[in-house]
């Protein structure tokens, strides 16, 4: 999120971004634990015909790991992971315009 917010926008509103996530009670910050980083590399091996990013992965994993299923992202290669896609499995265009 803050990697597209400063490609489209810019450095001080993806910064500001960053800091009003990190503030909010309605969102949790995952730490990976070694077992978590395991699974990550071995996913990231598995995919070797995909472009996915290992951010991508090491999300997928957390997010695997607590039985998340729709992620919130404007990267359609979490589909290739499994995902469902909010905003844009919902209809949505989901545009930073």
């Amino acid at each position: 999120m803050a990697t597209l917010i400063l490609r489209k926008v810019g450095h001080t509103p993806a910064v500001t971004a960053l800091q009003t996530i990190r503030a909010a009670e309605s969102f949790n910050v995952l730490h990976l634990e070694s077992g978590d980083f395991d699974r990550s590399c071995a996913q990231f091996a598995r995919y070797d015909d995909q472009h996915n990013s290992y951010v991508d992965h090491t999300s997928s994993v957390l997010a695997d790991g607590r039985d998340v299923d729709h992620v919130f992202t404007f990267d359609g290669d979490f589909h290739t992971l499994g995902f469902t896609v909010v905003p844009g499995d919902t209809g949505e265009t989901g545009k930073l315009d």
